[in-house]
């Protein structure tokens, strides 16, 4: 017959012993986390560097995903553009 001290320590071993192995096994099955990548197009990546006037209406005037993207085509835009285009020019002021 075995003692409270001789159970203790089979007990622990026992404990120990299981815990490595359901440790080994755990990370053995976990899956390999892939990295996650986005789909962009080209010029919406230029579009945070160089504006959107700049890089993405010339890409897209001659598309038919112009349409899509401004709701109104290349002629109407233009004349949008040149009737705002005196409001929003930088102007030089003395403020800075």
């Amino acid at each position: 017959m075995m003692d409270d001290d001789e159970t203790a320590v089979i007990v622990a071993c026992t404990s120990i012993a299981s815990f490595g192995a359901i440790a080994t096994l755990s990370t053995a099955f976990q899956r390999k986390k892939r990295k996650n990548t986005l789909w962009v197009r080209r010029y919406l990546q230029l579009q945070d560097q160089f504006g959107t006037y700049n890089t993405l209406l010339p890409e897209l005037s001659n598309s038919p995903k112009f349409y899509a993207y401004l709701r109104m085509d290349v002629d109407t835009s233009e004349l949008l553009f040149q009737m705002i285009q005196a409001d929003i020019t930088r102007k030089k002021t003395r403020l800075r």
